[in-house]
């Protein structure tokens, strides 16, 4: 893939170094793992979670419950219920897509642990990336992410990455009507449940293309400065009665985005897909700000930019974006057909 291409007049824009997918510097490359066992060994996340009774002062046991504990740190992971809870260990959780990596339909690449353990992350690769215009293309990924803490789910989140920027979208949840968030409680029979969805995974690639149909058609899509004002307003309207100051600056400052080296692509430049990737760039790389005596380096102030972009706030802004975006400037689809499908259809156009 190019590392250098022409924006819209005649300049060179090159993808910019400290603009990194958020979960990069916080796990190990796994190049050579063949398999998720081999994984989370090269990633250092071969260890296990125990179980062990809980007992208040004075030595007295406490029914039902008992605490998730990290093998080798002696760490408290969580408190969890004793019967109903279902452990799901490293080595387990994401062994169900094994088969995919062998049949070459994706590639392990990086793996890493957050909050000293109680989340457990596995990023996969699939091998085709998909071309929106010019040079600027979606890399395939698939993000899986398990719990030990009580509170998190074995997710299954397809999750883009954009060359240019680190931009990550994901498209589990940018079409309410695609829902694509594949989760497995702690409960029950849970291998069953991750067979189930290994099956679903199978069948990705489609919801990536639609998603890149709609990214075209907002590459068609000309804007002014109007427009752009607009489109930033429905997503951070001011509230009457109170002091909007702070939404200006962000509207402010999303706007400023816009003449960004990603944003200023050929063919990019000047377009609703450059308008959603200037605030998608800023809910990833600008939003989540080392608070005081923190360093924007620091791996806490990595992890919570991590968890904003992927289950927290500036999620929401991504999907807020994409959504208003998609209303305001891809042809509506006929009745019954979603609007990636009308989007890719050229009679509709």
């Amino acid at each position: 893939m190019s590392e250098q291409s022409t924006g819209s007049g005649g300049t060179t824009a090159t993808a910019t170094p400290e603009l990194r997918p958020v979960w990069d510097g916080l796990g190990e490359n796994l190049d050579k793992a063949k398999s998720s066992q081999e994984a989370m060994k090269n990633a250092g996340l071969d260890w296990t979670v125990e179980q062990h009774d809980l007992k208040a002062s004075g030595g007295i046991k406490v029914p039902n419950h008992v605490a998730n504990i990290r093998s080798d740190t002696k760490e408290v992971l969580g408190i969890v219920g004793k019967e109903s809870y279902k452990l799901i260990q490293n080595v387990d959780a994401f062994r169900f897509v094994d088969s995919l990596a062998v049949e070459g339909q994706m590639r392990y690449v990086s793996a890493g642990a957050l909050a000293g353990g109680k989340r457990v992350w596995l990023l996969a690769e699939m091998p085709e990336q998909l071309k929106i215009v010019g040079d600027d293309v979606i890399q395939q990924c698939i993000l899986f992410v398990t719990g030990h803490d009580g509170k998190l789910r074995t997710i299954t989140m397809p999750t883009g990455t954009r060359f240019w920027c680190g931009n990550t979208l994901r498209l589990a949840m940018q079409n309410r009507d695609l829902t694509r968030t594949f989760s497995v409680q702690h409960t029950g029979n849970t291998e069953v449940k991750l067979d189930e969805v290994r099956n679903i995974l199978v069948n990705l690639g489609g919801l990536f293309k639609e998603h890149v149909e709609v990214a075209k058609q907002l590459v068609k899509r000309k804007v002014t400065a109007d427009d752009v004002s607009s489109f930033l307003t429905r997503i951070w309207p001011d509230q009457q009665g109170a002091n909007n100051s702070r939404r200006e600056k962000v509207r402010e400052e999303v706007a400023g985005l816009m003449e960004a080296e990603p944003q200023q692509l050929k063919g990019v430049a000047g377009t609703g897909w450059a308008a959603y990737n200037a605030v998608s760039q800023w809910a990833d790389h600008n939003r989540v700000q080392p608070r005081k005596e923190e360093a924007s380096g620091d791996r806490v102030v990595m992890e919570r930019r991590f968890d904003s972009a992927l289950f927290g706030v500036s999620h929401d802004v991504k999907v807020r974006a994409f959504e208003t975006a998609t209303r305001l400037w891809v042809p509506k689809a006929p009745k019954g057909r979603s609007k990636a499908k009308a989007a890719a259809d050229p009679v509709n156009n």
